[in-house]
């Protein structure tokens, strides 16, 4: 009798086991599947290779008019997180030179004044934002900009949003994806003006160093799912 109990009970516990196994590997799919929404931009049908920094230990970035939507001590938790998330500093040029990373707060025509950005044919001035790149033949990040225009934000935690989200489009992350609650998602909401786990997540993996810039997307899925150790990723605590 006892031993038909022993044997009851090995097999519940190897049943719990499998289950939270599969619990395990169903939240590291949910992660390769919405990393991949992030991570690759799409136009007109054209899904362009992966971009990223590469060959980077520091990141400079400039404000160009009114800083708004954050303090200064939450931008710089926002920042110091992205460090520890991307392996990088990222600090503010002090004279202006060697700058990769410009965010412009103000009009869209002044933007491209400041910038020297060629003005696209597709603009549309009532935007309430705009964001531009420049990648070398690797499809390695050389410069970035991004622009916000508070005259057409309505919301103040719309407008965090957009601060946050195109910074990580300056950081290569590209995509959306369908997360209400995520600052990846298409549109801003009052959901989504801080860091969910799936998007801390999400940043890290783009800046796996087995992530390669110039990887079209199944040299992604193959790199995601088998030289990557998704399950650390989705338990580790960050």
């Amino acid at each position: 009798m006892k031993k038909i109990f022993n044997l009851k009970l090995s097999l519940v516990l190897a049943l719990v086991v499998f289950q939270l196994a599969q619990a395990q590997s169903k939240k590291a799919a949910v992660l390769s599947t919405e990393y991949l929404k992030a991570a690759n931009w799409t136009v007109n049908n054209y899904q362009f290779p992966l971009m990223k920094w590469e060959n980077k230990d520091t990141l400079k970035y400039q404000i160009v008019g009114e800083f708004t939507y954050m303090s200064k001590k939450k931008w710089d938790s926002f920042l110091s997180d992205l460090e520890l998330l991307t392996g990088m500093k990222i600090i503010e040029a002090t004279d202006g030179s060697d700058v990769q990373i410009t965010v412009f707060f103000g009009e869209l025509k002044d933007y491209f004044v400041e910038t020297k950005n060629k003005l696209p044919l597709t603009v549309d001035f009532n935007m309430s934002n705009w964001s531009n790149r420049t990648y070398n033949k690797q499809y390695q990040l050389m410069k970035t900009s991004f622009c916000i225009v508070p005259s057409k934000i309505q919301k103040y935690n719309h407008g965090t949003f957009y601060l946050k989200n195109l910074f990580l489009k300056s950081l290569g992350l590209l995509g959306v994806n369908d997360d209400s609650f995520s600052l990846f998602y298409k549109y801003s909401t009052d959901n989504n003006d801080s860091f969910s786990k799936s998007d801390k997540q999400i940043i890290k993996l783009h800046y796996n160093t087995n992530i390669k810039a110039g990887m079209n997307l199944e040299q992604e899925k193959n790199t995601v799912n088998n030289s990557i150790d998704l399950e650390a990723l989705v338990n580790e605590k960050i």
